[in-house]
């Protein structure tokens, strides 16, 4: 669990170009990490948080005192999950997903914008050779999902890599 009660922070206002004080801000949340090994080859490791937050501070509309019940690009909701397997002793493999709930962004002058949320899927393994040389394949948002972590700025597309690691 955290809370956070903040008076007087700092933040910008892309519009009039100048800086501004926030009367206060309050976040409360909860997070959690778990990590199973039901069979002794496969681990399932996943997190949750939650987050609750209101401030009081200059409207980005108005600039009139106004109060809100989030905080700017930070999602009440976020949980990851990886699950991982070792099928040999020289190749293991996992998936993993992750989920952002809808969330808020400003663009000054305007109503605030509601971000969508999200889920992203992963995958990956990797081969030990021998102690000297590993190789690897790693794919991240392998759907190709479409979306925004910040209104109005592209995020990653679908990404694929390998490769060989060598140590001596």
């Amino acid at each position: 669990m955290f809370y956070r009660d903040l008076t007087d922070a700092i933040d910008y206002n892309n519009n009039t170009y100048q800086y501004f004080n926030y009367a206060s801000q309050t976040v409360r949340g909860i997070q959690y990490e778990v990590t199973v090994k039901p069979v002794a080859k496969l681990s399932i490791t996943g997190n949750y948080t939650y987050i609750s937050a209101s401030q009081s501070t200059e409207s980005r509309v108005t600039n009139a005192d106004t109060s809100y019940t989030y905080s700017l690009r930070i999602p009440k909701h976020t949980a990851n999950i990886a699950i991982g397997y070792q099928v040999t002793p020289s190749l293991s493999v996992s998936v993993s997903g992750k989920y952002v709930s809808k969330r808020y962004d400003a663009v000054y002058g305007l109503p605030d914008v509601t971000v969508d949320s999200y889920t992203l899927f992963g995958a990956s393994a990797q081969y030990l050779i021998n102690k000297h040389f590993k190789l690897f394949a790693d794919g991240q948002n392998i759907t190709n999902k479409k979306f925004f972590d910040i209104y109005g700025f592209n995020s990653i597309p679908a990404l694929f890599n390998g490769g060989v690691t060598v140590n001596w």
